[in-house]
C-alpha cells in the first residue's frame, strides 16, 4: 500500500511539473507571435497573496483567481476541520 501512494506521489508531481512548463512554453510562443494578452495571478511568498493582473481582460482573471483562492482555502480548512486519523 505505502509503494502505491509513494508512486502516485511521483506521478503527480511529475504532471505538474511537465505542465507548468509546457505552459511556460506556450505563454512564450504567444509572446513571440506579438498578439495583445491578457491575465492574472496570484502568488504566495509564505501567508502573504501577492495579486498582479495584465490587459483588457486583466481585472476579470484578476477576480477568479481570487475567487478561486478563496474556495481552495475552505476546502482546505474542512479538509483540515474533519480529517480523520489513520
Amino acid at each position: 500500500m505505502y509503494e502505491y501512494r509513494k508512486s502516485v506521489i511521483k506521478l503527480v508531481v511529475f504532471v505538474g511539473i511537465f505542465l507548468i512548463i509546457v505552459g511556460t512554453i506556450i505563454i512564450s510562443l504567444g509572446i513571440l507571435n506579438s498578439t495583445k494578452s491578457s491575465g492574472g495571478i496570484v502568488i504566495f511568498v509564505g501567508p502573504i497573496p501577492i495579486a498582479v493582473s495584465w490587459g483588457s481582460w486583466g481585472p476579470l482573471l484578476l477576480l477568479i483567481s481570487l475567487l478561486i483562492l478563496i474556495t481552495m482555502f475552505i476546502v482546505m480548512y474542512l479538509m483540515l476541520k474533519y480529517q480523520v486519523s489513520a
